[in-house]
């Protein structure tokens, strides 16, 4: 199954399928071919990604639903569960909330 990736970098959206994303330790790859940025993905840039406050999360995540055509509905649901992981996880890097609340939705109703 697909599953959603964002750029640390550009906060762009991609889908990767499970056997090109090894889980855990992320190797040097590019992840989004095809798109705005196309950087190579390390742990370097992994841990200066952006970090920040609940609305600039809600505004990305409101051009991603647009990208991706989620329904209104599930648009909602995607606000409501960046809010709960940020109120959770206060310090997750802004393209992991995000990947974590769409691949939810995506799982969910089968996008």
């Amino acid at each position: 199954m697909a599953k959603l990736k964002i750029c640390p970098i550009c906060l762009e959206p991609t889908f990767i399928t499970d056997k090109d994303y090894v889980e855990g330790e992320i190797k040097p790859a590019t992840v989004l071919i095809g798109y705005k940025c196309g950087h190579i993905i390390t742990n370097k840039v992994l841990r200066n990604a952006s970090l920040s406050k609940l609305q600039r999360v809600r505004a990305r995540a409101g051009v991603i639903a647009k990208q991706l055509g989620l329904k209104e509905e599930h648009k909602r649901e995607v606000f409501n569960l960046i809010k709960e992981i940020k109120r959770q996880h206060p310090k997750m890097k802004d393209y992991k909330v995000l990947e974590l609340a769409f691949n939810e939705i995506i799982e969910k109703y089968g996008y």
